[in-house]
């Protein structure tokens, strides 16, 4: 066709380069989408993929802009970057320059993230305490990773560099895609029931977050919570965290990492038998030196130690002992008699018969007593009872009537005490000492005045 322009490739990248710069639109955009692969390249430049559930677009962003962020952007974020759209042209890829970015809450999958992450940590997955420490020493070391790609190729490089007699099982599984969990999970309770295995790697390159997202899984991160064999996690790059790297006894930053956490250096295994081996042998002079110093002082006393003359001090030291023997049975003896003498005259004198004598005369003195005080007591009680007659002898009405007295009572037998109880005509009794009369009252005297009728 007559006109046609012809490019070279950098010619064609150059020219759209910069018909996206003169796009006043493309040149000041703001677009708001799920922040995922997230990296920070040691040169402060920031690179990651902005997406939404249509489309995705390669952003970056300058060392001057990352440090003047008012918020550190993770995988998941949802956020508004703002900047240019331009295309770079070394490689032809089409990418957003971000200058702003701004959080505008969490993406979905971060969230789910979060939730699975919090419900595994209340039921103790991720717990210190359950964690295991890697082997000295190692027979088999297995390995959960894809079979192609650079990761089991760096595992079996630093392996076999570290320990060329290390057996290297890989469990081959897919680390993406539908189905791909449950295979990494098998994989693990597949080599975890193998006795010869020692550690289990389980790896994979870097990627997004959706990439990796079946190290997110729950059944991977139970897998490695109930495997009994050491497993150390090595998912992604040092900035990435999975569950499977909480749920495992380690982590590594890397595939390599991992193999050199796992595989212990040939020539430090060396180092440790030799230092070992030493050890041993010097422990061993150490210990026929010291027995040999106490034979010869067994040996010394050996000889020291006649046994003829041992037999001449022990017979002597038997007579003697003997004698001591014979000595204090001898006294022995007569202290026992002696004793015995002393218990059988305290015996007799305790006898049954002498004690009845004694108490027969305690009672026949105890009865004269009592006789003797019943004596005094009645003679006293007659003296007082005497006294008492006498007594009441004096205070008698009729001891009164002996001296001239005399009792007047009426026909009741009522003793009277005054005149006042009187009346003409009536009939008293008289009582005297010698006898009684009966009289008829015919006249009164009150107060020494005679009454007349």
């Amino acid at each position: 066709m007559p006109g046609k322009v012809v490019f070279s490739v950098a010619q064609l990248n150059e020219y759209v380069h910069k018909s996206l710069q003169m796009d006043p639109i493309l040149s000041q955009v703001e677009v708001r989408g799920e922040i995922s692969n997230l990296k920070f390249h040691q040169s402060g430049i920031l690179f990651f993929t902005l997406k939404d559930e249509q489309a995705a677009i390669s952003c970056m962003m300058f060392q001057a802009d990352v440090q003047r962020l008012n918020t550190r952007p993770f995988e998941g974020m949802r956020a508004s970057v703002s900047g240019s759209v331009s295309l770079y042209v070394k490689t032809g890829q089409y990418r957003l320059t971000a200058r702003t970015l701004r959080a505008d809450g969490v993406g979905v999958l971060y969230e789910r993230l979060q939730m699975l992450s919090e419900k595994l940590s209340r039921e103790g997955l991720f717990a210190q305490e359950r964690k295991q420490a890697l082997p000295t020493y190692i027979d088999t070391l297995g390995v959960v990773t894809s079979p192609t790609g650079a990761v089991i190729h760096d595992i079996i490089n630093v392996s076999m560099r570290r320990n060329p007699g290390t057996h290297i099982l890989l469990c081959p599984v897919r680390v993406q895609g539908s189905g791909a969990a449950e295979e990494i999970a098998n994989a693990i309770h597949l080599l975890d029931s193998m006795p010869q295995v020692s550690v289990i790697i389980v790896a994979r390159g870097g990627g997004s977050i959706e990439d990796l997202w079946e190290f997110n899984e729950e059944v991977v991160a139970r897998a490695c919570a109930a495997c009994k064999t050491p497993i150390v996690s090595a998912i992604g790059h040092e900035t990435d965290n999975t569950l499977c790297d909480l749920a495992s006894d380690m982590r590594a930053p890397t595939p390599s990492a991992a193999a050199e956490l796992a595989v212990p250096r040939l020539d430090a295994l060396k180092e440790q038998v030799t230092k070992a081996s030493l050890a041993i042998s010097q422990a061993m002079e150490n210990r026929i030196r010291q027995e040999r110093h106490e034979l010869s002082v067994v040996y010394a006393r050996l000889l020291l130690l006649n046994p003829k003359k041992k037999m001449e001090e022990r017979r002597v030291a038997l007579q003697k002992e003997r004698r001591d023997l014979d000595r204090a049975m001898r006294a022995r003896l007569k202290k026992e008699k002696q004793l015995v003498m002393l218990q059988w005259n305290a015996i007799r004198q305790q006898h049954p018969r002498k004690r009845i004598v004694e108490c027969q005369r305690r009672l026949a003195q105890r009865v004269s007593q009592m006789e003797k005080e019943m004596h005094r007591r009645i003679e006293k009680e007659k003296a007082r009872l005497m006294q008492k007659q006498r007594e009441l002898m004096l205070l008698s009405p009729f001891e009164v009537l002996k001296r001239g007295y005399t009792i007047i009572e009426n026909e009741n037998g009522k003793p009277l005490a005054s005149a006042a109880e009187l009346n003409r005509g009536m009939r008293v009794s008289m009582l005297f000492a010698d006898g009684q009369a009966t009289a008829t009252v015919e006249e009164i005297r009150m107060d020494q005045k005679v009454t007349n009728p």
